[in-house]
């Protein structure tokens, strides 16, 4: 982001092409995989098969003036492509020592890129009925320019696997061979200082995208990512490339734009840390367009705009499909959660951030969005409460194999050539971001479709911690369907145990703001999250069977779960809740919602459950005591004991809250 510290601390990558032999078809191919495995480097590559020719040596021009610059784990090599040429390819190796002719051999091959392979492709966007470039044509170099015409790039991340100083060399090729033999200074370069480190994404310095915005790319690792699906291909149409566009058919990418922006001036209180909001943005067909200034100023926060160009729906797509060639994927294939890495590294990496990280609170980050937006809201919310202190989701997916089934949009169809189809059910792998997240990776090999229905996950992953959930849907919504959808999403939520709210209006699929919100997550001045205050390590009771919530079977247009406030430090009418290893007491009363405030509603019932606890230990089959003291007088009003589940949850059943308050408290009797 443009101050002094951040263009030393900012670099990237690019992306690539071709392979020799994929158009040819007598030509001799290995895989990267299979050819980096043989090197002594021990470098891995991607699941795809990006190309490895067992071709011979011919006479090509090389190309000139490689540059090789390290930084913050990833080397960005560049070099001048040759000109006059046709077809010419570039394969790009990497050694422990010099590579001569004599050494290449024993060199890794890194990649093999077309003429172009600084094109920025995953910023291809439609435009005015065509196609362009969101934010320009080129890639970033380290220094946050893009690149010219005629310049060469590939960025490699290293591992711990690569030896180090590292050695690189680039030789033309084309489909008859490659010119294995020249090699000199023009094209060999090394040693290179280098080292596994997490890498920082490039600020583009040229690109104004309105006060305190930042326009980010962050470059993905080759060996742990399938670089086909946002490259031209039949699926996408080739992007709107002509054929015989240089590189189209054989096209990588890797390379993402997403905005950033600072809080305007004035906006936040002299001192004290600011909060961090990510949007994921709803299905847009490709048509994704610049920011010229930021969509959202209205608070004290940095908000981040992140792009799923051709919608995975912010999760992800196959690991080993080559989407170039308009192919669903199979079954042997895994689906991984690319995208969904990609999110919650920008806020990672906001979060390392020189000049900014320093400014950000960590206890105060939030995810929001509507529709396919909404849909990433609530699988983030699900997965990753150890960085999310509460999401909101309007008119999210729940399940995705019902969608269209009530005669609605069908969204399947939209989804299945991403992830494979839904009889295939093809399994997750996950990669993990920043440490957040590491409880989830005893669920890899989970068909994807069952992992993308949130319906069965709040069940079958009731013991989970999942940050607080809020979420609003339309009774007349044909788009996620309602009654296909929020009809099986609420009970799911009230069975969860958790805390939640919702509403249910008799809206169609638009944005109708941050109603949902309830208790102490309300917006009742605009701002959602209690006007950002909402904390991630505190915890919350959660909330089932309240008597005051309309039907949920089926639900019917109403607030649920918005008639009960609890005590929060960020709303502490009676106090902060008490989590402590042996005692855990919450102060609950009752609210009319247009009043947010105690002693203005009814009576009510509900279930509680201690959830998010930082401190207080259940044991599964423990006995517990509860009681209820109110809130002015601290007299007794009931109280009784309950066992813990087998997934180490206590629930207190029907606790009877008058609307003036009361405190329920939980002490442990004995262990199992």
């Amino acid at each position: 982001m443009r101050t002094s510290a951040r263009v030393s601390a900012q670099l990237l990558l690019a992306f690539i092409t071709l392979c020799t032999g994929c158009d040819d078809p007598g030509g001799g191919t290995q895989s990267l995989t299979s050819q980096a495995a043989a090197s002594p480097s021990g470098a891995t590559a991607s699941a795809v098969a990006l190309a490895a020719p067992a071709a011979p040596s011919v006479k090509i021009t090389q190309p000139t003036k490689l540059t090789a610059i390290h930084q913050h784990g990833q080397t960005f090599l560049s070099w001048d492509e040759v000109e006059g040429v046709k077809g010419v390819r570039y394969q790009v190796y990497r050694l422990h020592r010099p590579i001569t002719a004599q050494t290449l051999s024993e060199a890794t091959l890194l990649g093999e890129v077309g003429q172009g392979s600084a094109r920025f492709y995953a910023a291809r966007t439609k435009k005015d009925g065509g196609w362009g470039w969101r934010y320009g044509e080129r890639l970033p170099g380290p220094d946050g320019v893009r690149l010219p015409e005629g310049r060469g790039m590939l960025v490699w991340t290293l591992d711990t696997a690569d030896p180090t100083p590292g050695y690189y060399a680039v030789i033309s090729a084309n489909r008859r061979g490659a010119n294995r033999s020249d090699l000199g200074p023009g094209n060999s370069i090394g040693p290179i200082e280098e080292s596994k480190a997490e890498p920082m994404p490039v600020e583009m310095t040229e690109v104004d995208v309105g006060p305190q915005g930042h326009l980010m790319v962050q470059f993905m690792d080759l060996r742990h990512y399938n670089p086909t699906f946002h490259a031209p291909g039949e699926h996408n149409k080739h992007l709107g490339l002509p054929k015989g566009d240089p590189g189209r058919d054989h096209a990588l990418a890797y390379a993402y734009d997403y905005t950033v922006y600072e809080p305007a001036p004035g906006k936040c209180p002299k001192s004290g840390k600011i909060p961090v909001m990510i949007k994921p943005h709803g299905w847009g067909g490709n048509r994704y367009k610049t920011f010229q200034k930021n969509p959202d100023p209205w608070w004290c926060a940095y908000m981040i705009f992140p792009v799923d160009e051709s919608q995975t729906w912010h999760f992800g797509f196959a690991e080993k499909t080559d989407y170039r060639k308009g192919k669903a994927p199979q079954p042997g294939d895994s689906v991984v959660n690319y995208t969904e890495a990609r999110l919650i590294r920008m806020i990672h990496d906001l979060q390392r951030h020189p000049t900014f990280g320093p400014t950000i609170d960590p206890e105060r980050i939030y995810v929001f969005g509507h529709s396919m937006g909404g849909s990433g809201a609530l699988a983030m919310a699900t997965r990753y409460p150890d960085l999310f202190a509460a999401a909101y989701a309007a008119s999210p997916m729940a399940n995705y194999r019902l969608s269209g089934s009530k005669g609605g949009a069908n969204w399947v169809n939209d989804v299945a050539p991403k992830w494979g189809s839904p009889e295939h059910n093809l399994p997750i792998k996950l990669q993990l971001v920043g440490g957040y997240g590491a409880h989830l990776k005893k669920y890899e090999g989970t068909g994807v479709w069952d992992w993308q229905n949130h319906v069965e996950q709040l069940e079958t992953r009731m013991a989970d911690p999942m940050a607080p959930i809020s979420v609003l849907h339309g009774t007349a919504d044909r788009q996620v369907e309602w009654d296909s959808q929020a009809v099986h999403l609420l009970p799911a939520l009230n069975k969860a145990k958790r805390w939640w709210s919702a509403a249910a209006t008799d809206g169609g699929h638009n944005w109708q703001g941050f109603r949902g919100l309830g208790g102490p997550f309300r917006a009742p001045k605009g701002a959602p999250f209690l006007e950002l205050r909402a904390v991630k390590s505190e915890t919350v009771p959660g909330l089932s069977h309240v008597s005051l919530n309309p039907s949920l079977t089926p639900p019917v247009q109403g607030l649920y779960n918005h008639q009960i406030l609890w005590s929060a430090s960020w709303d502490a009418w009676d106090g902060d809740p008490v989590d402590e290893a042996e005692r855990w007491r919450v102060s609950l009363c009752t609210t009319d919602p247009a009043q947010n405030r105690c002693g203005t509603g009814e009576a009510a019932k509900v279930d509680v459950t201690p959830r998010r606890l930082q401190r207080f230990q259940v044991k599964p089959g423990g006995e517990y005591a509860w009681q209820l003291k109110a809130v002015k007088t601290n007299n007794l009003l009931g109280s009784g004991k309950v066992t813990a589940s087998a997934e180490g949850l206590i629930t207190v059943p029907q606790v009877e809250i008058p609307t003036d308050g009361i405190r329920l408290e939980l002490l442990p009797i004995k262990a199992p």
